[in-house]
């Protein structure tokens, strides 16, 4: 935390108190939209994590994902991921997905298939960004191995007609009330 962060939080009346509470209560309402997710869509793995400032996906929490293909994302193939959150715009909505099956002659992002979704099995990826004001502040990937299959339009759609109620959870948080936050749709 920086200086700027408390002094901010200091004249807004937030305490350092209600500042972790509701990181917590964020933490445990991006978790509970990921097993939902994982309970209502065909996923062989995923994860949540937050933004930091400069755009990175930081403090991951995995499922079914192992470890060292993490370490492998942080040291290499983040450079490369085609729906890192550096490289996306909140006018490019909130949901995408990627087929790691169809060809391209991006080298990237050929790098970043071959040598890091093939060798995991997982070449079809959904991802969900979650902002707050104008700032992206956490994601939900989504994977699934070849037998799943890509993820459908209408999968993509179910996971659209979701997000609401996920933006009501974050807006129920003491920080957010606070604060009036708003998550873009």
């Amino acid at each position: 935390m920086t200086f700027g962060d408390v002094n901010r939080r200091a004249s807004s009346g937030i305490t350092e108190e209600a500042h972790v509470a509701s990181q917590l209560g964020s933490a445990r309402v991006l978790a509970e939209a990921l097993t939902f997710f994982e309970r209502t869509l065909p996923i062989s793995s995923s994860c949540f994590y937050w933004i930091n400032a400069e755009s990175h996906a930081v403090h991951l929490q995995l499922r079914e994902l192992d470890a060292v293909w993490l370490n492998a994302y942080r040291e290499e193939f983040h450079r490369y991921d085609p729906l890192h959150p550096r490289r996306w715009r909140a006018d490019c909505g909130r949901v995408t997905s990627f087929d790691g099956t169809l060809r391209t002659t991006n080298c990237d992002i050929r790098n970043y298939i071959d040598n890091f979704l093939l060798p995991q099995n997982t070449p079809y990826q959904a991802e969900i960004y979650f902002w707050q004001r104008d700032r992206m502040i956490a994601g939900i990937s989504l994977l699934r191995t070849s037998d799943l299959g890509a993820f459908g339009a209408d999968e993509i759609q179910f996971i659209q007609s979701v997000l609401p109620l996920v933006d009501l959870s974050f807006s129920l948080l003491p920080e957010a009330r606070c604060q009036t936050a708003s998550f873009r749709s």
